[in-house]
């Protein structure tokens, strides 16, 4: 309703493109306004309104506000103060996908490879025939970087690595010689 009233000032996300106030995902939402301290005490208050109809709680030991980095340290701080929430400079990852503010680099996907090459060390790949490894590599070593796939675009830089890591495991797994690829 305050957005609809022009109470909220949601932030847009280029010139000409769509107003954006808030994400909600299951039990949690994220809240996008501009920087000023009406527009904090404005969110202070809805969040109070939401307390009180829905008999919920905000928790602010998990919650954090974060600013661009257009706005000055002081004036983050203060704000993040007013608010009662901590300031962020770096928002993490949320369901196992990490929310950039930025380009996105090859060095922000390190955690797929990383997880792939950790899941590889647990198999014996000498052990299983190349159908094996072949249906090993299909269900379980592929399952890694599909769900950030869905969600973002990965650089290809990072796409030819894993593609990198699933041929040598399918190829290389006997340490006894090449073998050879065969395209069907």
């Amino acid at each position: 309703m305050a957005v609809k009233h022009n109470i909220w000032e949601p932030i847009t996300l280029n010139k000409g493109g769509p107003k954006l106030s808030h994400l909600c995902f299951a039990d949690d939402i994220v809240l996008f306004g501009k920087v000023s301290m009406e527009q904090v005490e404005l969110t202070r208050g809805i969040l109070e309104l939401f307390c009180w109809c829905s008999s919920q709680k905000v928790s602010y030991d998990k919650s954090c506000i974060y600013f661009s980095e257009n706005v000055n340290f002081s004036r983050k701080r203060a704000l993040s103060e007013a608010l009662g929430m901590r300031l962020t400079l770096n928002l993490g990852k949320y369901l196992g996908v990490p929310l950039l503010h930025g380009r996105t680099k090859t060095e922000d996907f390190q955690f797929i490879i990383d997880r792939m090459m950790s899941r590889l060390s647990t198999w014996k790949a000498r052990n299983l025939s190349l159908a094996g490894r072949v249906t090993l590599t299909q269900s379980a070593l592929t399952s890694i970087p599909t769900y950030i796939m869905q969600t973002m675009r990965i650089p290809l830089r990072v796409c030819d690595k894993i593609d990198s890591i699933c041929r040598s495991f399918i190829w290389g797994g006997n340490n006894s010689g090449k073998k050879i690829h065969l395209l069907s």
